[in-house]
């Protein structure tokens, strides 16, 4: 019995030796894993604990039968009572390593229930914007236009107008005066003039006496002569205008003047 006695204890304490080295081993293993790996293990130890429960409740009825066979030769009495001793002590030794096993388990659990469960925060990446690339355009092509030079003729010399500012008195040659011809009762009028009339341009002609009455004109004409009929004897000035107008309207815009000239009518002559 003594010896028996002592091979239980030594046997429970080494169970819970080997019980507490497995915490401690769990305690730093748990530390290290994340919360599902936490999980798997501690019911791969759940099952591990439950074995050696069913394992050693297998060894103590397997010593139980062994004592039994080893004290047949004694006494009916003696061997009951032995087996009796020895199935208490079995059966306290049983529940000892049982509540052990049980306690260890609920720390265990507690232990690893009580860690808060950690969810990783789920990382945004943020990718830069894409860099422009600058391709450089081509160059630009140069349109040249070539123009044909323009090649003037000189063409024959004609009179030209020059139009000058309206300071100057004669912006254009006057006419020139030539000859007061009497024949009979008028008197033919010539003259010369440069230039070439435009469409809207006539001499004038004025004639006046010298004295007591003013230079008036008396005709509107084209050609260079000019027939004026005359009445009263007297003393004659007469000049031509370069007028631009209409003989119509009666309104002459003066462009030049010739000098005055003179004659003398003495009457009609047969």
């Amino acid at each position: 019995m003594d010896n028996h006695s002592s091979r239980g204890n030594d046997f429970s304490l080494t169970l819970l030796n080997y019980a507490r080295s497995v915490w401690n081993w769990l305690r730093s293993r748990l530390r290290a894993i994340d919360e599902n790996a936490r999980l798997n293990l501690l019911l791969t130890i759940f099952n591990l604990m439950l074995l050696i429960i069913v394992t050693f409740a297998l060894l103590n009825r397997r010593t139980e039968i062994r004592y039994v066979t080893v004290v047949q030769t004694a006494t009916v009495a003696q061997a009951t009572a032995t087996a009796a001793q020895a199935r208490a002590y079995s059966a306290g030794l049983e529940e000892g390593a049982t509540r052990a096993i049980k306690d260890f388990i609920v720390q265990l659990t507690a232990t690893a229930l009580a860690r808060p469960i950690t969810i990783p925060t789920p990382v945004t990446l943020t990718l830069p914007p894409p860099t422009a690339t600058l391709t450089p355009l081509p160059p630009t092509p140069t349109l040249t236009l070539s123009l044909p030079t323009a090649t003037f003729t000189s063409l024959p010399s004609t009179p030209t107008r020059t139009l000058l500012s309206p300071l100057s008195p004669t912006p254009l040659p006057p006419p020139v005066l030539k000859d007061a011809e009497i024949s009979g009762c008028t008197v033919i009028l010539k003259w010369s003039w440069s230039w070439v009339l435009a469409k809207d341009e006539w001499f004038a002609v004025r004639a006046g006496k010298l004295e007591g009455e003013p230079v008036h004109s008396v005709a509107w004409t084209k050609e260079h002569t000019y027939v004026y009929d005359m009445s009263d004897a007297s003393e004659y000035i007469w000049e031509i205008v370069v007028c631009r107008g209409d003989p119509a309207d009666a309104y002459c815009e003066q462009m030049t003047v010739s000098e005055q000239g003179t004659f003398s009518f003495q009457g009609c002559s047969q």
